[in-house]
């Protein structure tokens, strides 16, 4: 991946029993109604502590070609 084009298909191969959180989190629907809405959730979730720990450093969504608009 480099800086100028960015790899949006992250190869993420959960396990089997990571799989199965994310089907009964699903289920309840608290994060999201599907396995992939749930892992969006939680991924967005820690990258927002982490910048909120200040691991890491807040980007614009601005700089990004896919923004709409919405909130960063």
């Amino acid at each position: 991946m480099t800086k100028d084009k960015p790899d949006n298909k992250l190869p993420l191969r959960p396990s089997l029993a990571v799989h199965a959180y994310l089907e009964e989190l699903a289920d309840w629907g608290t994060f999201g109604k599907t396995k992939n809405a749930v892992a969006m959730r939680f991924i967005e979730d820690g990258i927002k502590a982490a910048i909120d720990r200040g691991d890491i450093q807040r980007l614009s969504a601005r700089n990004f070609p896919d923004w709409k608009g919405e909130d960063e």
